[in-house]
């Protein structure tokens, strides 16, 4: 679709992407009145109008759920160059890189998309910081890529990032093309009402270079997306539970508020009790007279509605029934509890992953696309770090290679399961013991190897028995000596008795 005005920001075939991040940002934080607000009908606001409305967020539990699975267990990253092992480690460290990985899941699951950008500059803001390789996540809203329609995959040729931002009370829009090898910026004066540029500025005076040279052949920008069907950009949990949102938060709000209503009832009195100024006579409050042609329906009581509201709670169980099982998050997994798990019993490792057997097949897609960008990510990292000469840790990058990644299986672990389970692979010969304790203990082959050697080496030290030492506990205890028999030389002689 082509845009009548090239000087149009953004295109028009960018607008309903970049409005639904909005719209799912809103869901996200809770604030979902104004996202339905947004896209319902016209009458939406006058039925609310005179309602609290009241928003049950699961929204932003299921991206917290998918957050913890993803990212809440330790992951593991190993190379087979140790040199390369120990930069690696260290840049990971120094970008927080898994607390990143863990909000761009949060924004992953709600937008649809996540994207990372390498550079290499000052780890801080200062003009002798010692510059390194810096990895940053940053908002898919700024990302337009240029894709190149005849690739099956629709494969970026370049990576756009565009935003705009306020300087000297002017609006200018920042345009930072990707490509392999080179870095071109763009600065333009823009108008914020009528969404266009106006002119070119010079980039220099802004701070910076028309053109830089990365010194590899890949770009710095990496797209991951939460689920593809067809489509570039990923798409958002939320994008078929929508309904759902909706229908639960209609059925709550409207309880809440009939509830409420009939909280404080209004009492009713017969005739002759209230007099023509509108006071209760003094006699009436104690005795009043009953109309005996009427008398159910003459003395004071209140008004209130017989609330039976056993469907409308049943149907909100159903609601949530169905958002559980269309949003493939197991209940299992936000505490809710299940037939089984009742009583209160503990259940082993074991039956409870099959319970989170939904949440562990959603998180296992996203991997896919989260594995393949971070092994690419890494990659390229070391590549700016070996191009650029760029020590971490006094440890620099030898030949850059991909990394392999071992994601666990994002459920806590039942540590007295696995451990029976390793033992008995160990002793059927189905695993060697560094891979079991890699596997345990989370740790790279390299030191599950060193952890062996050091608990062979313990197991080879003799500790002698400090049941028959001395005091001090160093020295063996001499021998009890073995009597000699009677007549024996040196035996001792008997006694007469009484002497």
């Amino acid at each position: 679709m082509q845009d009548d005005n090239p000087l149009l920001f953004p295109k028009t075939v960018d607008k309903p992407r970049l409005q639904a991040y909005e719209h799912y940002d809103q869901l996200y934080f809770g604030n979902h009145y104004k996202a339905f607000a947004i896209k319902a009908d016209k009458g939406f606001t006058d039925r609310y109008a005179n309602l609290r409305y009241i928003a049950a967020n699961f929204a932003g539990l299921m991206s917290r759920v998918m957050a913890d699975m993803m990212f809440g267990e330790k992951i593991v990253f190993d190379v087979k160059d140790k040199e390369n092992q120990a930069w690696m480690s260290g840049f990971i460290d120094d970008n927080h890189l898994i607390a990143q990985l863990y909000e761009s899941e949060l924004g992953n699951s709600r937008h649809g998309d996540a994207v990372f950008k390498l550079r290499v500059g000052p780890a801080e803001n200062s003009p002798t910081a010692e510059s390194t390789v810096i990895v940053e996540e940053i908002t898919p809203s700024i990302y337009f890529p240029v894709l190149d329609v005849s690739s099956a995959r629709y494969v970026p040729k370049e990576d756009i990032l565009a935003w705009t931002f306020k300087q000297n009370g002017n609006t200018y829009l920042h345009k930072e093309t990707h490509r392999p090898g080179y870095i071109f910026h763009e600065i333009y004066r823009y108008d914020e009402a009528k969404q266009m540029i106006i002119n070119a500025e010079p980039v220099e005076s802004f701070g910076f270079k028309p053109q830089e040279e990365t010194k590899v052949g890949r770009s710095l920008i990496f797209h991951i997306p939460n689920v593809r069907d067809g489509d570039f950009f990923g798409g958002s949990d939320y994008r078929d539970l929508e309904q759902l949102f909706f229908a639960l938060n209609n059925r709550i709000t409207k309880i809440d508020n009939i509830l409420d209503k009939h909280s404080d009832p209004i009492l009713a009195v017969p005739p002759g009790v209230i007099d023509e100024k509108g006071q209760v006579k003094k006699s009436a409050l104690n005795m009043f007279v009953v109309d005996n042609e009427n008398p159910g329906f003459n003395k004071p009581e209140y008004i209130v509605w017989n609330a039976n509201l056993e469907w409308a709670f049943k149907e909100v169980d159903k609601i949530i029934e169905m958002l559980f099982m269309f949003s493939g998050i197991a209940p299992t997994s936000v505490g809710q509890q299940t037939d089984s798990s009742k009583g209160g019993q503990a259940e082993s490792g074991r039956a409870l992953k099959f319970k989170l057997l939904s949440t562990i097949r959603k998180r296992n897609q996203k991997i896919i696309y989260y594995d393949i960008a971070i092994k690419e990510m890494i990659e390229v990292a070391m590549e700016l770090g070996k191009a650029h000469n760029i020590a971490i840790d006094g440890h620099r990058v030898n030949k850059p290679e991909k990394p392999e990644i071992n994601w666990g299986d994002g459920v806590i672990n039942d540590t007295k399961e696995m451990v029976e389970e390793e033992v008995a692979r160990v002793d059927a010969g189905l695993s060697s013991k560094a891979d079991s304790i890699a596997r345990l203990d989370g740790l790279s082959p390299e030191d599950a190897k060193a952890k062996v050697k050091e608990i062979e080496s313990e197991s080879a030290i003799t500790v002698p028995s400090l049941d028959k030492t001395t005091p001090g506990g160093t020295n063996p205890a001499p021998p009890v000596p073995t009597p000699a028999a009677p007549g024996a030389p040196n035996a001792p002689q008997p006694q007469p008795v009484g002497k």
